[in-house]
């Protein structure tokens, strides 16, 4: 039976900050955001972060054989990263960007885990890095991030982490590698904080402690324990959060902590 669950969801930015400023404020004070906004508007931290100002602006471009790559800007907290970025180029109808983070000098880190989607030329895409738990992002890192291009009338499609091109067997070509330095400005987030509960619950016939809450400025996590009696394994676990407003938050992604299973 797992012995720990790290449940990782969308919870809102205002359970850390009180104050929340209206978006048009937001524009007027950073030049160039209203793309952002509409980008986070899907997820209820992300857009109070933007309302807030905890965003960093990257504003670095790279252009590799004929395809560009611009990164523009970053909002994140200690255990989750989420870029912003423009890719274009060629006579693509849509890209891929797969990306992947190191050390500052290149040295291999752990304990993360990323995903990213489809992107339209030119069109604000992201990507999210987020760290299992007891993993910070670092204070300084390194980027790279490999661009797969397609065309809907050839049917060239990106490449798959997960899979080879069924037809030819072959991963699909990398148009493009790029890599980038960044360093992570404390002045654009706020720490987070953990408030314990070590309450236990009964779910179907099984114990669950909730053992804390982690509240970052862009998710919360909630660590979860099961009783080492329980007799079935937990495959998931639906739930949300609430505040005193009565607003309700989630539910988000879920993730194990290490090799224990959901």
């Amino acid at each position: 039976v797992f012995r720990y669950i790290a449940i990782l969801f969308a919870a809102a930015f205002v359970l850390l900050v009180n104050t929340s400023v209206p978006f048009a404020m937001a524009c007027a004070r950073i030049p160039g955001l209203r793309e952002l906004t509409a980008a986070v508007a899907f997820s209820p931290s992300l857009k109070t972060a933007v309302e807030n100002d905890y965003v960093q602006l990257i504003g670095q471009t790279q252009t590799a054989d004929g395809i560009t790559l611009k990164m523009e800007y970053l909002i994140f907290d200690p255990t989750q990263l989420h870029f912003f970025f423009t890719v274009d180029g060629g006579d693509y109808d849509s890209f891929h960007v797969y990306p992947s983070i190191s050390g500052p000098d290149g040295e291999e880190l752990e304990g993360y885990g990323i995903t990213s989607a489809m992107s339209l030329p030119g069109e604000l895409s992201d990507f999210g890095v987020t760290f299992n738990e007891g993993f910070r992002a670092p204070e300084a890192l390194k980027l790279t991030c490999r661009v797969t291009g397609h065309r809907e009338r050839t049917g060239v499609a990106p490449a798959d982490s997960s899979a080879h091109d069924p037809e030819t067997h072959r991963e699909p070509e990398v148009i493009a590698r790029f890599t980038f330095d960044l360093i992570l400005d404390p002045r654009f987030t706020a720490p987070g904080r953990t408030l314990p509960i070590e309450k236990w619950v009964t779910v179907d016939g099984q114990r669950l402690l909730i053992r804390s809450l982690e509240i970052n400025p862009t998710h919360a996590r909630l660590t979860v324990v099961s009783d080492e009696a329980n007799t079935a394994w937990c495959k998931g676990l639906d739930f949300y959060l609430s505040d005193a407003g009565g607003n309700r938050y989630g539910p988000g992604s879920r993730a194990s902590s290490g090799s224990n299973l959901i």
